[in-house]
Order: C-alpha cells, then sequence, then structure tokens
C-alpha cells in the first residue's frame, strides 16, 4: 500500500496568549493544533492548509498508538511545497500530532 493524504478525524485549535517581546522584530502570533488521525501506512500525511489555521507551519511532534494498544514516537516532516505534514513513521494505527503554527 502506498502513503496517501489523510482527512483528521479531529482538529483541535490553541491560540497562544503571549505578552511580551524581545529585540526588534514584530510579535508574532502562534497556535497549537493538535491533529488526530488514523494512519494506514507509512509515510502518510495531511495537507496543513486545509486543517490548520493560515500561516507557517513551525514545529511538529507526534505519536501513534497501534491495535495492540502499543505506542511510538512518529517521524515528522514538512513540506513547504503542497503544505504536506508527512508522518514516516512505520506505525501504524491512531496518530496524535501536535502542530504549532506561526500565523500570517
Amino acid at each position: 500500500m502506498s502513503a496517501a493524504a489523510i482527512t483528521p478525524t479531529s482538529v483541535t485549535v490553541t491560540y497562544l496568549y503571549g505578552t511580551q517581546t524581545y529585540g526588534s522584530a514584530a510579535p508574532k502570533r502562534y497556535a497549537k493544533c493538535r491533529v488526530v488521525l488514523t494512519k494506514v501506512t507509512q509515510s502518510d500525511w495531511f495537507v496543513s492548509d486545509t486543517y490548520l489555521p493560515a500561516g507557517d507551519v513551525v514545529d511538529a511532534t507526534g505519536f501513534d498508538i497501534d491495535s495492540s494498544g502499543d505506542g511510538a514516537a512518529e517521524t515528522m516532516t514538512y513540506t513547504a511545497s503542497g503544505t504536506l505534514v508527512i508522518m514516516g513513521g512505520a506505525t501504524v494505527g491512531t496518530a496524535y500530532i501536535d502542530v504549532t503554527v506561526a500565523l500570517d
């Protein structure tokens, strides 16, 4: 089976609140997104522009739980072309992915 686009079953967005900034750069707003989906094969992906707030993906981590209840850390990568968040780990099952987005 080849890798494919996965539709999340749940996406929860929490906007992070900042009260202070340092340096001369304009302050940036961030959102922490929890994406839950059923991963079918290694290197499945989801499209960040479709399911997450508009902005730049700056971090992604994940954890997969297989059918026996065992879990493994997910190997995450991001491809700006197509805005794909790719889950490269071999474990399939329910994936819990945390993505941080720097908002536009």
